[in-house]
């Protein structure tokens, strides 16, 4: 594994599945502390990440940074089929596959077919919570596959086939916006007036790509901000005052019920 830790190391796996989904299927959306990878195999996905929507098909891959809300639904009225791998990674060339989208070709195809050959035939076995005999044999295999298909990821260059609509565009314009003012709280009816269209239009786009609402979805991004101030080190009372809340007890309780403990008990 000496080549591999130079650059980037899967320090381990949270889940490894493939998944064929409707053509009416829509994933709420979600965010977490560790990397995720999605793998189109078939047909077509549209996907939020952070602040881009994505439109991948076949042999498509994207990846998710922590932290990072996404969501991924069926397009282009196909029933896709595709696959997801999260996992924990560092090493100092980790970052450089923070928002990397591409079509995969012939230098990564080889790996990611071995991936998916390992999660067809071990299943369960891939599980990282049972560490005993075969399954144990299967989960490093896998872990050491998926170190050196990430290595070869990053020589590519990355491309973003955005979908481009008006609403893309408007999303990605308020979205950039509250990433970048997250110490403040502005109204909804404030952040329609800055993307210039009537509140109805920014709820409904909100619903579309997110699955919240626009409030909802500002708080998460603070939730997200919150967790990494944390794990820096910075007090409860830092955090609230850095994000803007109106008082310690009033973060304290949202941060709670975005995360599920209180924040003086996230590291």
């Amino acid at each position: 594994m000496r080549k591999t830790d130079d650059y980037i190391h899967v320090d381990g796996i949270h889940t490894a599945f493939t998944v064929t989904r409707e053509q009416d299927f829509h994933y709420p959306g979600e965010s977490h502390n560790f990397w995720e990878l999605v793998y189109v195999n078939d047909g077509t996905v549209g996907i939020t990440a952070g602040s881009i929507i994505h439109k991948l098909s076949a042999k498509d891959i994207i990846f998710h940074k922590p932290n990072e809300f996404h969501r991924i639904w069926s397009e282009d009225g196909t029933t896709p089929t595709y696959t997801v791998i999260s996992f924990n990674l560092s090493g100092e060339r980790a970052a450089k596959l923070e928002q990397m989208m591409f079509h995969t070709g012939n230098a990564e195809r080889p790996l990611i077919d071995a991936l998916l050959a390992q999660i067809a035939e071990n299943g369960p076995g891939l599980n990282p919570y049972d560490c005993s005999g075969n399954t144990a044999s299967a989960f490093a295999r896998f872990a050491y596959t998926l170190d050196l298909f990430l290595l070869e990821c990053l020589h590519h260059t990355p491309n973003e086939p955005r979908l481009q609509n008006e609403e893309t565009v408007l999303f990605e314009t308020v979205v950039k916006y509250m990433e970048q003012n997250l110490n403040t709280n502005p109204t909804n009816a404030e952040l329609a007036r800055i993307a210039n269209v009537s509140l109805s239009t920014l709820k409904r786009i909100f619903l579309r790509y997110t699955s919240l609402g626009i409030h909802a979805y500002f708080t998460e991004l603070k939730m997200m901000q919150a967790k990494s101030m944390l794990q820096q080190g910075l007090s409860v009372r830092e955090v609230s005052e850095t994000l803007g809340f109106s008082g310690q007890n009033y973060f304290s309780a949202a941060f709670k019920r975005s995360v599920g403990v209180p924040p003086s008990e996230y590291r």
